[in-house]
């Protein structure tokens, strides 16, 4: 580019650069304008028109004024111009406003689809998998390091998630969730209440089925559960959840702990289709009841009947001793029935002492009956308080778990301590 300078008649010389037309300028500036001049003082350049000699100035590298003229002189000649070009005029020194506030360059957009895929990826590994916290999105070396793993990813933010992307996710559980139900046609249900460190509780509600012979477990819901824990409370979520996923006639089992909410709440529940069976078996247990005792008291009059049998013959056998034995028969006589008596005691005892486990049994067969309708206990937690209760009765273990947790709790107070017993 050669350029030409001007000098004035004090004999400065004058900031006026003549520019020639390979010059380095707008594409448009080039074609509808000649001698183009620039004023470096006032921060200006000017321009004659091709067209019509009209002598267009605006601010140093900007072209509004140029246009300006050309839309309104020579409409049809900026049209003509355009269609040739192939692209519309703009100044490619100019910057875009997604470059200016991206510098890497332009974002994937949200429907491309690697911009979904890492989004899943971060929402599934990193958040549901790692257990990872929701603002990990918003945190400065987060947005670093997806820049690097793709400078086009578009950052997602917590409000997002929140809003948008955990609740669909959520929605679609549910729809797999309900497909699984409807396949299955048995299930069985796991239930219990879990509080966090906040002293915030929560309902969980986990499903076991068969598919394809494979047990197959899914949780079918963990709800936030206000108030107290009452098993009218209990009993109504529990019904709210079974008929969003219409399973209330495929329920064969319900595994609790033995907290008393769960007691009263799902003690008393049927399965559905066998109450007939409950009232038979019922029946026949209290048949066999009635023939028990029945076979009891033959035993007891058939003992007696043989007892006086041999007393009788006894008595038979007595007409035949002598007479200075009459004394000592009369001895053995009352020795006899003073067995007699003490066997008929023992008998009643041994009756009273069978009646009584009789009931105790019986109360223990209904309770088992009762479990058994829906509810069964959690093996694991019974488990653990046979450990307990173990422990409380046994002293000696007692007192070496106190001292044990003495030493635990000295090891979280003092770091002499801990360092000594980490070695």
């Amino acid at each position: 580019m050669t350029t030409n300078s001007s000098t004035s008649n004090n004999g400065t010389e004058s900031a006026i650069i003549v520019m020639n037309d390979d010059a380095q300028c707008s594409a448009v500036v080039k074609h509808f304008f000649l001698d183009l001049y620039i004023n470096l003082e006032k921060n200006r350049w000017s321009s004659k028109c091709k067209t019509c000699s009209s002598l267009i100035t605006d601010t140093y590298k900007t072209t509004s004024n140029f246009l300006k003229h050309l839309k309104t002189k020579h409409r049809a000649l900026l049209d003509e111009w355009k269609n040739n070009q192939g692209q519309p005029v703009k100044d490619r020194n100019q910057p875009k406003i997604n470059n200016v506030f991206s510098p890497d360059g332009e974002k994937y957009s949200s429907n491309n689809i690697r911009q979904q895929q890492l989004t899943n990826s971060i929402i599934k590994n990193l958040i549901i998998n790692m257990g990872l916290p929701l603002s990990i999105v918003d945190h400065t070396s987060f947005k670093k390091f997806m820049t690097d793993v793709d400078p086009k990813f578009k950052p997602i933010h917590r409000r997002d998630l929140t809003r948008t992307y955990l609740p669909n996710l959520q929605k679609k559980c549910v729809l797999k969730l309900k497909e699984i139900c409807n396949q299955s046609s048995y299930v069985s249900l796991t239930l219990d209440v879990w509080t966090d460190r906040r002293m915030r509780s929560y309902l969980g509600v986990t499903l076991h089925t068969i598919i394809n012979d494979e047990l197959k477990s899914f949780l079918l819901a963990f709800d936030r559960l206000e108030g107290k824990h009452t098993s009218e409370k209990l009993a109504t979520e529990f019904d709210r959840i079974i008929q969003l996923y219409d399973i209330k006639d495929k329920i064969v089992r319900l595994i609790t702990d033995n907290a008393s909410n769960n007691l009263a709440a799902f003690d008393n529940i049927i399965l559905p289709g066998f109450e007939d069976y409950f009232d038979e078996l019922q029946q026949d247990e209290e048949e066999k009841d009635v023939d028990s005792e029945s076979e009891s008291n033959d035993e007891l009059n058939d003992d007696l009947v043989d007892k006086e049998k041999q007393f009788q013959i006894q008595d038979v056998d007595d007409t035949v001793y002598q007479t200075n034995e009459e004394e000592k028969e009369v001895d053995s006589e009352s020795e006899s029935n003073d067995e007699l008596n003490d066997d008929l005691v023992d008998k009643e005892k041994q009756f009273q002492i069978q009646d009584v486990d009789d009931t105790v049994y019986q109360t223990s067969i209904d309770d088992t009956h009762a479990d058994e309708y829906l509810r069964l206990p959690c093996f694991i937690h019974c488990l653990q308080l046979v450990v307990n209760d173990g422990i409380k009765s046994c002293t000696l273990a007692s007192s070496s778990l106190k001292k044990v947790a003495s030493l635990a709790k000295l090891a979280h107070c003092s770091t002499e301590f801990a360092e000594r017993l980490s070695k």
